[in-house]
């Protein structure tokens, strides 16, 4: 293989699979009863992380029944105490949802503030993190909670501490993260995983189709007044 990035990526995505399968089986039947009882997934990351929560969002080949929870700093105040507090005052989770989590070191106040609170509204909650990266570090979270320990489901994203994954020769500094690949790769195997189960047991799941290709827009607004007054509103 020529690409010493594509060939790290391709070890940690087998290894994700031989060993994280059975908890991205969990979170799909979490998801599966959420769709069920007419709630929704909402995704939060910050930083870097809003593009695993982006990738399942309004997405061509997705659940329609999912909303990003936004962070308007776009990650600037995650080691902040209390940020994550105001942001979820307004945050409209309810019983019925699931709420997953990204985070790769998963021990900032904002990702755990957000998880706190769903699971404090009755929300169950998938949390995607590096559990050996996060074992090695302290939380900055006033309670000492790491997002592992918090969540109903943990999924191990494998990255390797500072994320960074390759050394280039005697450089000191190691580049190309890989907790973004992992974690897109993560939450798209448990909406697979989610629309076979549906499938199987013959229940209805709603699918995004790209409104670039013949009858995706009509689809897409036939379905849209069902999920409205859920996924577009804070």
């Amino acid at each position: 293989m020529n690409s010493k990035f594509i060939s790290t990526a391709i070890d940690q995505l087998i290894e994700i699979d031989r060993t994280q399968f059975g908890q991205i089986d969990r979170a799909a039947e979490i998801i599966c009863d959420t769709l069920v009882h007419k709630g929704i997934v909402q995704v939060f990351g910050s930083g870097h992380s809003i593009a695993t929560a982006l990738e399942i969002v309004e997405r061509a080949g997705g659940l329609f029944a999912t909303k990003v929870i936004r962070d308007p700093a776009m990650g600037i105040y995650e080691s902040v105490t209390g940020v994550g507090e105001i942001l979820m005052r307004k945050v409209d989770i309810r019983p019925e949802d699931t709420v997953i989590v990204v985070s790769h070191s998963g021990i900032n106040p904002l990702p755990i503030d957000v998880a706190l609170d769903a699971k404090k509204k009755g929300a169950k909650l998938i949390g995607i993190t590096s559990v050996t990266a996060s074992g090695n570090l302290k939380s900055r979270h006033p309670s000492g909670h790491k997002l592992y320990g918090i969540v109903d489901v943990c999924i191990d994203t494998l990255t390797p501490d500072g994320d960074a994954a390759l050394r280039v020769g005697d450089m000191k500094e190691k580049i190309c993260p890989t907790s973004s690949m992992a974690s897109v790769a993560i939450v798209q195997s448990i909406i697979y995983s989610v629309v076979e189960k549906m499938v199987s047991r013959d229940l209805e799941c709603d699918i995004r189709i790209s409104s670039n290709i013949e009858g995706g827009l009509e689809n897409n607004i036939s379905k849209h007044h069902k999920y409205a007054d859920r996924i577009y509103r804070l």
